[in-house]
Protein backbone atom coordinates (compact mmCIF):
# COMPACT_ATOMS: atom_id res chain seq x y z
CA UNK A 1 0.00 0.00 0.00
CA UNK A 2 3.05 2.30 0.59
CA UNK A 3 4.59 1.48 -2.42
CA UNK A 4 1.45 2.38 -4.20
CA UNK A 5 0.75 5.24 -2.59
CA UNK A 6 3.92 6.82 -2.71
CA UNK A 7 3.78 6.16 -6.85
CA UNK A 8 0.28 8.03 -6.73
CA UNK A 9 2.28 10.78 -5.03
CA UNK A 10 4.61 11.11 -6.89
CA UNK A 11 2.65 11.10 -9.95
CA UNK A 12 0.69 13.58 -9.05
CA UNK A 13 3.50 15.92 -7.99
CA UNK A 14 6.11 15.76 -10.65
CA UNK A 15 4.65 16.62 -13.55
CA UNK A 16 7.45 15.83 -16.04
CA UNK A 17 7.86 12.30 -16.17
CA UNK A 18 8.87 9.51 -18.94
CA UNK A 19 5.19 7.85 -18.58
CA UNK A 20 5.96 6.64 -22.09
CA UNK A 21 8.07 3.93 -19.85
CA UNK A 22 5.59 3.00 -17.66
CA UNK A 23 4.46 -0.21 -19.34
CA UNK A 24 8.03 -1.56 -19.56
CA UNK A 25 8.56 -0.77 -15.77
CA UNK A 26 5.70 -2.53 -14.90
CA UNK A 27 6.63 -5.66 -17.61
CA UNK A 28 9.83 -5.87 -16.14
CA UNK A 29 8.72 -5.73 -12.18
CA UNK A 30 6.02 -8.50 -13.19
CA UNK A 31 8.71 -10.98 -14.46
CA UNK A 32 10.75 -10.60 -12.46
CA UNK A 33 8.35 -10.80 -9.16
CA UNK A 34 7.17 -14.64 -11.19
CA UNK A 35 11.21 -15.10 -11.50
CA UNK A 36 12.04 -14.66 -8.07
CA UNK A 37 9.52 -17.96 -7.52
CA UNK A 38 11.97 -20.14 -9.51
CA UNK A 39 13.46 -22.46 -7.28
CA UNK A 40 17.30 -21.85 -8.45
CA UNK A 41 16.84 -18.34 -6.90
CA UNK A 42 15.70 -20.27 -3.56
CA UNK A 43 18.25 -18.44 -1.59
CA UNK A 44 17.22 -14.95 -2.54
CA UNK A 45 13.66 -15.75 -3.24
CA UNK A 46 12.17 -13.58 -0.54
CA UNK A 47 14.06 -10.07 -0.91
CA UNK A 48 13.94 -10.66 -4.82
CA UNK A 49 10.03 -11.01 -4.52
CA UNK A 50 9.58 -8.15 -2.06
CA UNK A 51 11.32 -6.08 -3.81
CA UNK A 52 10.34 -6.48 -7.12
CA UNK A 53 6.32 -6.20 -5.67
CA UNK A 54 7.79 -2.89 -4.05
CA UNK A 55 8.24 -1.35 -7.48
CA UNK A 56 5.73 -3.24 -9.21
CA UNK A 57 2.60 -1.37 -6.95
CA UNK A 58 5.10 2.21 -7.06
CA UNK A 59 4.65 1.75 -10.97
CA UNK A 60 1.36 0.27 -11.12
CA UNK A 61 0.59 3.99 -8.72
CA UNK A 62 2.22 6.22 -11.59
CA UNK A 63 -0.27 4.40 -13.64
CA UNK A 64 -2.87 5.20 -12.29
CA UNK A 65 -2.00 8.83 -12.83
CA UNK A 66 -0.58 8.70 -16.21
CA UNK A 67 -4.05 7.12 -17.39
CA UNK A 68 -5.83 9.46 -16.39
CA UNK A 69 -4.09 12.83 -17.58
CA UNK A 70 -5.19 14.34 -20.45
CA UNK A 71 -1.73 15.12 -21.63
CA UNK A 72 -1.26 11.30 -22.28
CA UNK A 73 -4.47 10.50 -23.31
CA UNK A 74 -4.31 10.69 -27.13
CA UNK A 75 -8.21 10.43 -27.34
CA UNK A 76 -8.96 13.56 -25.19
CA UNK A 77 -10.33 15.81 -26.76
CA UNK A 78 -7.96 18.95 -25.68
CA UNK A 79 -5.25 17.09 -28.83
CA UNK A 80 -8.17 18.34 -30.95
CA UNK A 81 -9.85 21.55 -32.33
CA UNK A 82 -13.16 21.43 -32.72
CA UNK A 83 -16.11 24.23 -33.31
CA UNK A 84 -18.33 22.28 -31.26
CA UNK A 85 -18.63 18.68 -28.53
CA UNK A 86 -20.87 16.23 -27.11
CA UNK A 87 -21.39 15.22 -23.97
CA UNK A 88 -23.35 13.92 -21.27
CA UNK A 89 -24.25 15.35 -18.14
CA UNK A 90 -22.44 13.34 -15.53
CA UNK A 91 -23.69 14.70 -12.51
CA UNK A 92 -26.72 16.61 -11.00
CA UNK A 93 -26.44 20.36 -12.23
CA UNK A 94 -25.90 22.57 -9.04
CA UNK A 95 -27.65 25.72 -8.86
CA UNK A 96 -26.16 28.61 -7.40
CA UNK A 97 -27.59 32.42 -7.06
CA UNK A 98 -26.36 33.32 -10.57
CA UNK A 99 -25.15 30.18 -12.31
CA UNK A 100 -25.72 26.44 -13.12
CA UNK A 101 -22.67 23.92 -13.20
CA UNK A 102 -22.32 20.21 -13.79
CA UNK A 103 -19.57 17.89 -15.10
CA UNK A 104 -19.63 16.87 -18.53
CA UNK A 105 -18.10 13.62 -19.96
CA UNK A 106 -17.38 14.59 -23.57
CA UNK A 107 -18.18 11.77 -25.79
CA UNK A 108 -17.47 13.41 -29.86
CA UNK A 109 -15.94 16.32 -31.28
CA UNK A 110 -17.47 18.43 -34.46
CA UNK A 111 -15.30 20.34 -36.72
CA UNK A 112 -15.77 20.91 -40.26
CA UNK A 113 -14.47 17.44 -40.94
CA UNK A 114 -17.28 15.64 -39.21
CA UNK A 115 -17.46 13.87 -36.03
CA UNK A 116 -15.19 11.81 -34.44
CA UNK A 117 -15.30 10.18 -30.89
CA UNK A 118 -13.13 11.30 -28.09
CA UNK A 119 -12.41 11.06 -24.35
CA UNK A 120 -12.39 13.40 -21.29
CA UNK A 121 -14.69 15.33 -18.50
CA UNK A 122 -15.07 19.35 -18.98
CA UNK A 123 -17.04 21.81 -15.53
CA UNK A 124 -19.75 23.24 -17.62
CA UNK A 125 -20.98 26.87 -16.28
CA UNK A 126 -24.19 27.81 -17.36
CA UNK A 127 -25.19 31.67 -16.73
CA UNK A 128 -28.54 31.69 -15.09
CA UNK A 129 -30.17 34.89 -16.65
CA UNK A 130 -29.23 33.54 -19.73
CA UNK A 131 -31.22 30.53 -19.50
CA UNK A 132 -34.33 29.38 -21.18
CA UNK A 133 -37.20 26.83 -20.50
CA UNK A 134 -35.27 23.67 -20.44
CA UNK A 135 -34.28 22.29 -17.47
CA UNK A 136 -30.70 19.93 -17.22
CA UNK A 137 -30.25 16.64 -15.50
CA UNK A 138 -28.41 14.04 -15.38
CA UNK A 139 -27.52 12.15 -18.34
CA UNK A 140 -28.86 14.66 -20.84
CA UNK A 141 -26.98 14.45 -23.93
CA UNK A 142 -25.93 18.14 -25.11
CA UNK A 143 -23.93 19.83 -27.50
CA UNK A 144 -22.42 23.01 -26.88
CA UNK A 145 -20.22 25.50 -28.36
CA UNK A 146 -16.64 24.97 -28.30
CA UNK A 147 -15.37 27.81 -25.47
CA UNK A 148 -13.12 24.78 -23.10
CA UNK A 149 -10.39 26.85 -21.27
CA UNK A 150 -8.08 25.35 -19.22
CA UNK A 151 -8.92 25.51 -15.34
CA UNK A 152 -7.41 28.39 -13.60
CA UNK A 153 -4.86 28.01 -10.55
CA UNK A 154 -5.80 30.16 -7.74
CA UNK A 155 -4.25 33.96 -7.87
CA UNK A 156 -3.74 34.47 -4.14
CA UNK A 157 -1.68 32.65 -1.73
CA UNK A 158 -4.08 30.50 1.16
CA UNK A 159 -7.07 31.01 -1.77
CA UNK A 160 -9.03 27.52 -1.90
CA UNK A 161 -7.90 26.25 -5.40
CA UNK A 162 -10.28 25.14 -8.19
CA UNK A 163 -8.12 23.93 -10.00
CA UNK A 164 -5.99 20.86 -7.73
CA UNK A 165 -10.16 20.50 -6.82
CA UNK A 166 -11.22 19.13 -10.06
CA UNK A 167 -8.03 17.59 -10.80
CA UNK A 168 -9.31 15.06 -8.04
CA UNK A 169 -12.59 14.80 -10.26
CA UNK A 170 -10.64 14.02 -13.23
CA UNK A 171 -11.04 17.08 -14.92
CA UNK A 172 -8.37 20.00 -16.44
CA UNK A 173 -10.56 21.91 -18.38
CA UNK A 174 -13.83 24.27 -17.85
CA UNK A 175 -16.34 26.40 -20.14
CA UNK A 176 -18.63 29.15 -19.51
CA UNK A 177 -22.18 28.99 -21.84
CA UNK A 178 -24.90 30.70 -22.20
CA UNK A 179 -28.18 29.58 -23.52
CA UNK A 180 -27.69 30.26 -27.25
CA UNK A 181 -24.19 28.19 -26.92
CA UNK A 182 -25.39 24.64 -26.02
CA UNK A 183 -28.96 22.68 -26.95
CA UNK A 184 -30.26 19.07 -25.44
CA UNK A 185 -30.59 16.30 -27.96
CA UNK A 186 -31.08 13.50 -25.76
CA UNK A 187 -31.58 12.19 -22.56
CA UNK A 188 -31.21 9.08 -20.09
CA UNK A 189 -27.78 8.26 -21.22
CA UNK A 190 -26.25 8.16 -17.48
CA UNK A 191 -25.76 5.30 -15.54
CA UNK A 192 -29.29 4.06 -14.58
CA UNK A 193 -28.13 3.06 -10.86
CA UNK A 194 -26.41 6.11 -10.35
CA UNK A 195 -29.12 8.11 -11.48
Amino acid sequence: LLALVLGIFIGHKIAVLPFYLLPYCLIISFIVLVLSQVNRLVVYRKPIFSVSYYFLMFFVGLWIIAVHNPKYNLRHFSHYSATQLIGIIDDEPILKTNTIRFPVRITSRIDSQGSAPVEGRVMVTLLKDTLTSQSLHYGDLIVFKNAIHDAVAPLNPKEFDYKAYLSTKGIGHQCLLTAADYKIIGSNKGNFILK
